[in-house]
């Protein structure tokens, strides 16, 4: 009996530990929270997880997306020059204005001219110059325009867009690198189609008003990229409306 008694103590006296230990943990966590919390605030940044981007009008157990995304959609309406917006495109955003803001203030007075942060500045103010680059207009494209001008085969096409994917430029494919989705530890060779212009074929076939409108849009948009690089005006017409025919 006297066993029983001592093992009910001992377990009674872990358990207390173990609640101690417990409750210390969770108050350690607690505080870490709020103070990382509190540092977001005064730093106008965002946490991991922004509980007020929630829809708690909606039972998650009905609609799971509007009760997560809900809050955050209803906040951020499509922008209208974008076929799509979501939070990693907010991030790409933040990110691109948070970069913007390091490369404006990288050539600091007094910087070495062979110092990184000079060099990285001098480069992005270089195409950041507008008046420079009006001056030159299509001078940098030219020897990209005279090959595609040359062109009499589908031989000669390939060897064009080869040539071209080697240059960082590509045409019917892209090749890059990418987390392996099964292993995103890894980095693996990623291979995916080079696109239509427009983001889906869908948008060339499709019969509806808003569509027939957007391929208006894209070909008056192509005409004026025709006339930039020297055409005229009916020339570019005729070229763009082709174009968007091309991708139908």
């Amino acid at each position: 009996m006297s066993e029983l008694k001592h093992e009910f103590i001992r377990r009674c006296l872990r358990w207390s530990v173990d609640r101690r230990s417990f409750l210390a943990i969770t108050l350690a966590l607690l505080a870490t929270l709020v103070l990382v919390s509190s540092a977001i605030a005064q730093d106008g940044g965002h946490s991991g997880f922004d509980v007020l981007q929630l829809d708690r009008s909606v039972d998650p157990c009905v609609d799971f997306y509007q009760f997560s995304c809900g809050g955050w959609r209803a906040k951020h309406p499509l922008p209208p020059d974008k076929g799509r917006y979501n939070r990693y495109d907010e991030m790409a955003e933040s990110n691109k204005n948070k970069m913007r803001q390091i490369l404006e203030s990288a050539p600091e007075p007094g910087t070495p001219r062979n110092s990184p942060s000079r060099q990285v500045g001098d480069y992005y103010a270089a195409c950041i110059d507008e008046s420079a680059a009006e001056k030159k207009g299509t001078q940098p494209l030219d020897p990209y325009l005279s090959r595609i001008g040359t062109l009499h085969d589908k031989r000669a096409l390939l060897a064009l867009m080869a040539s071209l994917d080697a240059e960082g430029i590509p045409t019917l494919f892209s090749f890059s690198s990418a987390p392996d989705l099964h292993q995103s530890s890894m980095m693996i060779a990623e291979l995916d189609q080079g696109g239509l212009s427009l983001p889906d074929k869908d948008f060339y076939l499709t019969g509806d008003k808003k569509a027939i409108e957007r391929r208006q849009k894209f070909s008056e948009h192509m005409t004026r990229m025709f006339t930039l690089v020297g055409e005229l005006l009916p020339d570019a017409k005729a070229d763009a409306e082709t174009f968007v025919r091309s991708g139908e």
